[in-house]
C-alpha cells in the first residue's frame, strides 16, 4: 500500500479522509477527496471487472463493444448481479455514496444530496479521465509537493486471451455504440448528474490556483512521462526530506 491512499482501480469512486503526511507543514486538517470517472466507462469497466473469466469468453462480453445492443448491456449486468452480487456495486454508486440512495436511479433526494456534498462539502474533486491534473491538484490543496503524487498508469485487464483477467474491449469503451451508451446512461442517470457537479467543482478549484497550476502542470507532465507504464494505476505520496 502507498501513503496515500493504497491501489486504486478507476471503476470504483475513492472518497477517503487524510490529514498531513509526516513532515508536511500545511496539511493539518483533514480533507475529503473525491474521485470521480465519468459514469459510462466506469458502469463498462464494472462489468469486465466483477465478471468471471468463463462469462468474458461468451457473447455479449466477448461481442466487439461498438456491436452491443441494450439487451446486451441490460444481459451482462442481470449475469453480474447473479454471480457477483454479493460484491457488485449499485449503478449509481456516487449517489448511494454521496446521497445515501440505493443506487438503483431515479432518486432526485440521493441526486441532490450528492450534488450539494460536491459543492459545498469542501472535498478536493479530482477526475479519472484528467488523472496527472487531478493529482496536481491534490498535492496543491493537501499542501504536499507535487513531486510525491507522480504515479504509473496502468489496465487492469488483459488483450492476452489466455489471462483470466481477458478483457477483449479493453482500450474501446469510447467505441460503444449509441444503443448500448444510451441503455448505460438511463441506468446511470443519477450518477451522471452528480459527476456533472464534480467536473464543475474541479475545473473551479483548478482555476482558483491561477495561472501558476498550469505552470506546475506541465513540469509535473513531463517529469510523469518519464515513468514506465505497468498493470494498476498507483501513487506513491510522501513529503521528501
Amino acid at each position: 500500500r502507498t501513503e496515500l491512499c493504497g491501489d486504486y482501480a478507476g471503476h470504483h469512486l475513492l472518497i477517503y479522509r487524510r490529514g498531513g503526511l509526516s513532515g508536511c507543514a500545511r496539511a493539518r486538517r483533514q480533507r475529503l477527496i473525491g474521485l470521480f470517472r465519468h459514469p459510462v466507462p466506469k458502469f463498462i469497466s464494472a462489468l469486465y471487472w466483477y465478471a468471471p473469466p468463463e462469462a468474458r469468453r461468451l457473447p455479449p462480453f466477448s461481442t466487439k463493444i461498438d456491436r452491443w445492443s441494450a439487451e446486451d448491456v441490460h444481459s451482462m449486468y442481470t449475469t453480474m448481479q447473479r454471480v457477483r452480487r454479493s460484491v457488485l456495486p449499485p449503478p449509481n454508486e456516487y449517489t448511494a455514496i454521496l446521497g445515501g440512495g440505493s443506487g438503483g436511479g431515479g432518486d432526485d433526494h440521493a441526486v441532490a444530496q450528492s450534488i450539494e456534498v460536491v459543492r459545498r462539502g469542501g472535498m478536493v474533486v479530482g477526475l479519472a479521465e484528467d488523472m496527472t491534473a487531478s493529482v496536481v491538484l491534490i498535492a496543491r490543496e493537501l499542501g504536499w509537493p507535487s513531486e510525491s503524487m507522480l504515479y504509473r498508469s496502468m489496465k487492469s485487464g488483459s488483450k492476452n486471451a489466455t489471462d483470466p483477467r481477458w478483457n477483449p474491449n479493453r482500450g474501446q469503451y469510447h467505441r460503444v455504440s449509441h444503443e448500448a451508451a444510451d441503455a448505460i446512461k438511463t441506468m446511470v442517470r443519477d450518477d451522471l448528474a452528480a459527476y456533472s457537479a464534480a467536473r464543475e467543482v474541479h475545473q473551479q478549484q483548478r482555476r482558483s490556483w491561477g495561472s501558476g497550476f498550469d505552470l506546475e502542470l506541465e513540469r509535473f507532465s513531463r517529469r510523469q512521462q518519464t515513468l514506465q507504464a505497468g498493470t494498476g494505476t498507483q501513487a506513491a505520496a510522501r513529503c521528501q526530506p
